[in-house]
């Protein structure tokens, strides 16, 4: 095979966009290049895919090490010709271990359309290679997509250190049949030619020079058999695009380094793409590779943080389809405009991270053990960034949120406007309409607001009856336990519909805790509430006259006075942890017991029942279910009361802070609910 010919822009004399200025265009990003490079090209192979409605889109990253044979094609055929500056082919001239990092998509259309920026085509045709090979700042002529710029492509040619790449694709011709095309792009800097009489931009194709001077890609056969010489992945019949980036460079990491950002950032960036629709169908299939040898991209669902993540998009994605309403699950608006913003979904879960499973945020993820953020992307489900919120009062817990913004045209053209070139924040300022300004800053607010008050302590006045007593708690506590895996914990996150003032509770006597409970209840504090139950003793009536004798005064009764009924005790239940008794996964909850007066002492009832998936509790369980039940009770000088059972009778001599430990059940969400009955005197 000839070799290629070599095109090197220069400046017309009405000027043109120099390489300097199109590497500019990304600015400085806070994240690292290869992520940079992930966002970008998942993003573009996103937008470009085949089947608008349902398709899925397949992305493979597959680093490999040029052998002698792929060398000596680059060398010899690809840049045979090689510009005067800014392209460094030195490490490609050299041989050894050249790394190149392909980007390989299926499920896509590739990229069509003319191979020219001057032909004029049909608005509706496709213009896919000349917007990626030869325009800059582009932007996609598809509504709700990802990219709104244009300028991504320098994305790839940041992470090369020659400065070049190869593109292949196969594309669909306008006879409907199968067209392959090849074409090799660089980007420089500007220089003066050896002649010194013109001026480059810095902008460089290697393909085949047509009858005006062109360069045009290679087609058909001769691209198939260029691109076999390279070893780049085939196409089978589909359509699709192959970009390698030559020379990668790795940032000074190892290859196997190099990697594992990389596919972090897969996981960080595109979770979204990995969750199933409704349908059963998944948008997006990552796979990855090092010279054959496959790595792992772990499932969002797997992960100890990005599971509240991928549990809350699914309940924003059923919200947008008009289904019933998930708990913590709200709608966003904006009131002036009136207009649906999104909708927000939020998922607590039990905090499990160990340090090997952090993901750092040069992959676009959260450093940190504990999740408070929310993930916030368009209507495309890219995320834009994870915004942090007010953690959890509690240290066993962590939660993520996920707002997914309207598809609404004038909402989703806000939110894109206000995005940068890297499509990683919502900036405000930089939007010039008022009302796309109005319709991103209230929207940010109200997501704001709204995770505000579904993580902060909620004070949920006693309802009526004997659950009625710690009726707010029990609620609390089925918000509070989440889905724990392999040992159960659920999750009843019902948005509390009472009212946020303190209810009124009598005062209660201090009462000394047990030192290891103290720094519990300091942190997670829980409103004392009235004990009692709804068939306790019944005050008197007032007196009424009765019969009287003889010797009987006006105004006595005969007979002696009835007694006192007990007073109510008084119980605080501390937040509940996580444990492990006897080798049993168990819910701990200190119940701090006070006896009434004139009472023996205080009966204590708890009782457990897994949540429903419509958050009711379940009164009937299968025959034969596991069902969590109290594991066991311990008394406050750290004796255990031997046998199960969901009651206890406290003693007034025995007050004091008692423990009881729920067995929790598999895959299933628990409430917890405790009750306190004063015991009279006999």
């Amino acid at each position: 095979m000839s070799a290629l010919d070599l095109q090197s822009e220069r400046y017309s004399p009405t000027g043109n966009l120099a390489s300097t200025g199109a590497k500019n265009q990304l600015g400085r990003p806070k994240l690292d290049p290869i992520t940079v490079l992930v966002r970008e090209s998942v993003q573009n192979a996103w937008d470009a895919r085949a089947d608008r409605e349902n398709g899925s889109v397949a992305v493979h990253f597959e680093l490999t090490h040029a052998g002698v044979e792929q060398l000596a094609s680059l060398c010899d055929t690809v840049f045979a010709q090689r510009p005067l500056e800014g392209i460094d082919l030195q490490r490609v001239a050299a041989g050894g271990a050249l790394p190149l990092l392909t980007i390989s998509d299926r499920g896509t259309v590739g990229l069509g359309g003319p191979t020219r920026a001057d032909i004029v085509v049909d608005e509706h045709a496709p213009r896919d290679f000349v917007d990626f090979l030869r325009n800059l700042g582009e932007p996609p002529d598809r509504s709700c997509s990802g990219g709104t710029y244009g300028y991504g492509k320098a994305s790839l040619y940041a992470v090369s250190r020659a400065g070049c790449i190869l593109v292949d694709t196969q594309v669909e011709s306008p006879r409907g049949l199968p067209e392959r095309r090849f074409m090799g792009a660089g980007l420089g800097h500007p220089y003066v030619d050896r002649l010194g009489q013109s001026r480059c931009t810095g902008r460089h194709w290697w393909g085949r020079t047509g009858i005006d001077g062109i360069v045009e890609p290679l087609l058909h056969e001769e691209a198939r058999l260029l691109s076999e010489r390279l070893s780049l992945p085939g196409f089978a019949g589909s359509l699709g695009t192959n970009i390698t980036i030559v020379d990668f460079d790795t940032g000074g990491r190892s290859p196997k380094a190099a990697m594992d950002l990389l596919t972090r950032a897969v996981l960080w960036n595109f979770w979204p793409k990995m969750i199933a629709l409704p349908d059963g169908g998944v948008p997006m299939t990552f796979t990855a590779a090092i010279d054959g040898a496959a790595l792992r991209i772990p499932r969002p669902d797997e992960h100890p943080t990005l599971r509240t993540y991928a549990k809350a998009l699914k309940n924003a994605r059923r919200c947008a389809l008009g289904g019933q309403r998930p708990p913590d699950t709200f709608e966003v608006k904006c009131s002036n405009p009136n207009r649906h913003l999104g909708w927000l979904a939020l998922v607590r879960d039990a905090r499990t991270v160990r340090a090997g499973d952090r993901l750092d945020a040069e992959a676009g993820g959260l450093d940190v053990e504990a999740s408070s953020h929310i993930a916030l992307m368009r209507s495309a489900e890219l995320v834009v960034r994870y915004l942090p919120s007010a953690p959890l009062q509690t240290d066993i817990l962590h939660y993520g949120a996920v707002f997914v913004a309207s598809t609404a045209e004038e909402v989703d053209a806000a939110f894109s406007k206000s995005e940068p070139p890297t499509h990683d924040d919502w900036v405000v300022p930089q939007l010039t309409d008022p009302n796309q300004r109005t319709l991103v800053r209230v929207g940010l607010r109200r997501i704001h607001e709204t995770v505000q008050a579904a993580t902060q302590p909620e004070n949920v006045p006693p309802g009526p009856g004997a659950a009625g007593h710690l009726g707010g708690l029990s609620q609390l506590f089925g918000r509070i336990l989440v889905g724990l895996p392999g040992i159960g914990g659920g999750l009843a996150a019902e948005p509390a519909r009472g009212t946020r003032t303190r209810p009124e509770v009598e005062q209660e006597a201090e009462v000394e805790l047990a030192p290891e409970f103290e720094d519990a209840v300091a942190k997670n504090p829980v409103e004392q509430v009235p004990g009692g139950d709804a068939h306790a003793a019944e005050p008197p009536s007032p007196t009424t006259p009765a019969e009287t004798s003889p010797t009987t005064r006006p105004g006595e009764v005969d007979g002696p006075a009835p007694p006192r009924p007990p007073g109510k005790p008084r119980i605080r239940v501390s937040a509940p942890t996580l444990a492990e008794l006897d080798g049993v996964a168990v819910l701990q909850l200190a119940v701090d017991v006070k006896s009434g007066v004139r009472s023996r002492g205080t009966r204590i009832t708890a009782s457990a029942c897994a949540v429903l998936d419509s958050g009711d509790s379940e009164t009937h369980p299968p025959a034969g279910a596991d069902v969590p039940s109290v594991y066991c009770w311990q008394r406050p000088d750290g004796a255990f009361v031997p046998g199960e059972g969901n009651e206890v009778e406290v003693e007034t001599a025995n007050d004091g802070v008692w423990l009881v430990f729920v067995r929790l059940i598999d895959d299933a969400e628990v409430r917890v609910q405790v009750a306190g009955e004063a015991v009279a005197n006999p």
